[in-house]
């Protein structure tokens, strides 16, 4: 992966080795969303998702590990978190943007972000968030099943 900082933005570079179709999926299903979203630990329940202009994704991030929840309690934070996603551009297989809104018991206000992802097809198969990165990195652990 590779940053590059632009202003006030910051533009996260990643590739995968699989199909753009695929990398689409799990951005743009309840499934795929539910399959890697969330730091480890963690599992999605996707409650819904309506993928047009202005259409929301409401989901809960959850944990069951004993470790996190002790963490969380003390820090005045619940173990299940719910958070909203309005999409604001959709291109398929090309942009995804939204609006990120999710809220913290600790505090009284929510945590706004605007995100915005960019494919491209890349050489072997390979599908990337960026037109200017080549496909040579592999995912990580925490990265999602590419398999198709």
């Amino acid at each position: 992966m590779t940053t590059e900082s632009i202003g006030k933005r910051r533009r996260l570079v990643r590739t995968y080795p699989t199909s753009l179709q695929r990398a689409w999926e799990l951005w743009t299903t309840p499934e795929g969303i539910a399959s890697w979203w969330g730091p480890e630990g963690f599992h999605i329940e996707v409650h819904r998702m309506e993928l047009v202009r202005g259409g929301v994704l409401e989901y809960s991030m959850i944990t069951e590990d004993e470790g996190n929840k002790t963490y969380l309690a003390e820090q005045g934070m619940p173990a299940a978190h719910l958070a909203t996603i309005r999409y604001t551009e959709i291109v398929p297989l090309r942009r995804l943007a939204y609006t990120a809104w999710s809220t913290s018991s600790r505090t009284s206000s929510a945590t706004r972000s605007r995100p915005s992802w960019s494919w491209s097809r890349r050489p072997r198969g390979c599908a990337s968030r960026s037109p200017l990165t080549p496909c040579t990195t592999t995912p990580g652990p925490s990265a999602p099943s590419l398999a198709g």
